[in-house]
């Protein structure tokens, strides 16, 4: 039975764990929540934002495995949809797609070839996301060859840039006092090569509430994938009065 995910928010089972299980199936990076103090939550949950908070506060004093824990009670307290982009925010992601071996089902293969899709956060690069992956291979690790690898390290942009505070007026107007809230994505975006250049690039939209922000995160590269003509009415009327704010 096929089970389709999008494949940089691994936040549940994967097809091919499903029919390959092995103890590397249990690895997982270390978790490392962000920096959520300053910004609204998207969730209006007491108990969530007393764990975001908190989980902020360990952090900045260098308590880690505390951060971890009140980060890991915030997603339980959230949605699905919201959690998994959550869970894949705040650590490098490490998800096995595509697995070949072996040529005819009379002969034992002596290889196997794994393709995986590695996404890291800003400052996961080059011999740290290496010793990852011997990590989550443990003892076969001296029986691997990598054949083929790329360096593409994640990018961000800050917030002081004069079309962030363009963007965060027109939200406030196009959403009726809606805030921006930052946060990484999870998907490779062309914005990266903008930022290589010095230049700020955002992914920058708004939706209705027609279909709830939980449910409409398990879309992704989905069976109903989707978004309502009310969200593309309000991205329209968003992005038109951000470029006459800034260029005006």
């Amino acid at each position: 039975m096929p089970v389709k995910y999008q494949t940089s928010v691994p936040f549940a089972a994967l097809a091919l764990l499903l029919i390959a299980p092995s103890s590397h199936a249990e690895w997982t990076s270390s978790s490392r929540p962000l920096p959520f103090s300053g910004v609204r939550p998207a969730s209006q949950d007491d108990q969530v934002k007393a764990n975001l908070r908190s989980g902020a506060e360990a952090m900045h004093t260098g308590k880690a495995d505390e951060a971890e824990h009140y980060f890991r009670e915030a997603l339980e307290k959230v949605p699905v949809g919201i959690a998994r982009m959550f869970d894949a925010s705040a650590h490098t992601t490490f998800s096995p797609n595509i697995l070949h071996s072996g040529q005819k089902t009379n002969i034992v293969p002596d290889s196997a070839v794994m393709q995986i899709d590695i996404r890291t956060v800003p400052g996961d690069e080059g011999g740290k996301v290496r010793e990852m992956l011997r990590e989550a291979v443990g003892d076969l690790w001296e029986q691997v060859e990598i054949v083929d690898e790329d360096d593409n390290p994640a990018t961000a942009s800050k917030t002081d840039a004069p079309v962030f505070e363009v963007m965060r007026n027109v939200t406030r107007k196009v959403m009726n006092g809606a805030e921006i809230v930052p946060s990484f994505t999870v998907g490779a975006t062309d914005s990266r090569f903008f930022r290589r250049k010095g230049v700020p690039a955002y992914g920058y939209s708004v939706y209705s509430a027609n279909i709830p922000f939980g449910e409409f995160m398990t879309m992704f590269h989905g069976r109903n994938e989707r978004i309502d003509q009310e969200s593309l009415r309000l991205m329209l009327d968003l992005y038109e009065q951000t470029a006459r704010g800034y260029l005006g």
